[in-house]
């Protein structure tokens, strides 16, 4: 009777069965953790009635994730990430329903005491914030920013990187990921790396043309903002100094770098004016380090190169303002860079005041206080020595790299 039965069914029954088994093949061949059980469809359209499948399988490799075996606690990172890859061609209805579906089940895993545990599920929110799924994840990427190792801070900001553009620009103000980048300087003073994370998650992006170009009309809005956020971030970062507690200055190059070249164009005028003071005092620190480190015959070889690099990027900003009042930066921060006394410093400092001071007669420049500060002309390249670095031929494509 059952041989009948099956001998009867119709040719679309049999063609509907046949389909059922080769998608039934395929995710089982296709999807990752199938062949443990689990049955996933990441290309489904309309997910909802998997999400009970969904939920099983996040369960399994999370509670196999936050285990005391670190092996697998690997291998359940790699499972978690695996349906969310450009080839199993995730919809965008799985992203939604797999990343809300994460969310709740990574919450231990992101305050777990073991830190490479906090590590595997750092590393699963990035990827899925880099694929366009970070929103549920956004309390969880602001802890993993506050986490206690820096190292994990430094994933918390990759993987609010990719919220930060829509939180910058939100109608209620900046939101909770932005708030916790800010706090980086005060939580992490010590952390070169957690900085130059800081001030890449909020610029970087910005930097690259192609990315700047799908902006569109809140393109303005987007880099007004961020600007506004390096201008706070270099504040903390200045104030650390003068508390002794600023490590890694040649970081804060990659914030000033932003804000003098491809930033620069996007930034209201107020923006630009108080971006010059930043790197005029700025300057003004490192040449303070330098002279206390010679002093102390300690290699001061960072903070001169900070000098310099700084120097590159207002050559870069005088070719974008066509301002020829700063077309002798580079002969001036040479200076600078080679100064051997108090008051080398302070009569090369003046004159760069005075070419800025030109330019932006608002910033406010606070000079020197060592000896007259009278004009001198530019020193001699001793012998042996490079010569000024000079302009670049065009504003950078990329801003931060």
């Amino acid at each position: 009777m059952r041989h009948a039965c099956v001998c009867r069914m119709s040719v679309s029954g049999l063609r509907g069965l046949l389909g059922g088994m080769l998608m039934a093949a395929a995710v089982l061949v296709g999807t990752p953790g199938a062949a443990m059980g689990q049955t996933l469809n990441p290309s489904a359209a309309n997910p909802e009635r998997d999400l009970p499948t969904i939920n099983q399988y996040v369960v399994k490799f999370v509670k196999q994730l936050t285990g005391e075996d670190r092996q697998a606690s690997a291998d359940a990172r790699r499972e978690l990430i695996k349906p969310t890859d450009p080839t199993a061609n995730p919809s965008a209805g799985f992203m939604t329903a797999y990343s809300m579906a994460i969310s709740q089940q990574l919450k231990p895993a992101v305050v777990h005491p073991d830190a490479l545990v906090r590590l595997n599920a750092a590393l699963v929110i990035e990827a899925l914030a880099r694929r366009g799924a970070g929103g549920p994840f956004e309390g969880l990427i602001v802890q993993l920013i506050g986490d206690s190792s820096a190292g994990l801070s430094v994933w918390g900001l990759r993987s609010g990187s990719w919220l930060l553009p829509d939180q910058l620009t939100a109608a209620g103000g900046p939101g909770v990921v932005v708030q916790a980048v800010a706090n980086v300087p005060v939580l992490h003073p010590d952390s070169g790396p957690a900085i130059e994370e800081a001030y890449d998650a909020l610029a970087k992006r910005l930097g690259e043309a192609e990315f700047a170009r799908t902006l569109g009309a809140r393109r303005g809005a987007l880099f007004t903002a961020v600007a506004g956020e390096l201008h706070g971030l270099l504040r903390a970062r200045l104030s650390l100094d003068t508390a002794g507690s600023r490590v890694s200055p040649m970081s804060d190059e990659r914030a000033l770098r932003f804000l003098l070249t491809s930033g620069w164009n996007d930034t209201t005028s107020e923006q630009q004016t108080r971006s010059i003071e930043l790197a005029y005092e700025t300057m003004m620190v490192a040449i303070e380090r330098v002279k206390q480190q010679r002093a102390a015959a300690v290699d001061a070889t960072e903070n001169i190169e900070l000098i310099k690099k700084i120097g590159t990027s207002l050559q870069v900003t005088a070719l974008q303002t066509k301002d020829t009042q700063l077309g002798n930066v580079a002969a001036i921060v040479s200076r600078l860079s080679r100064a051997q006394t108090d008051q080398a410093f302070a009569n090369a400092l003046n004159s760069l005041a005075a070419a800025l001071g030109k330019s932006f007669p608002n910033a406010k420049l606070t000079p020197p206080t060592v000896g007259p500060l009278g004009e001198v002309e530019p020193e001699e390249t001793p012998a042996g020595e490079a010569a000024p670095e000079a302009a670049p031929e065009a504003m950078p494509a990329g801003g931060m790299n």
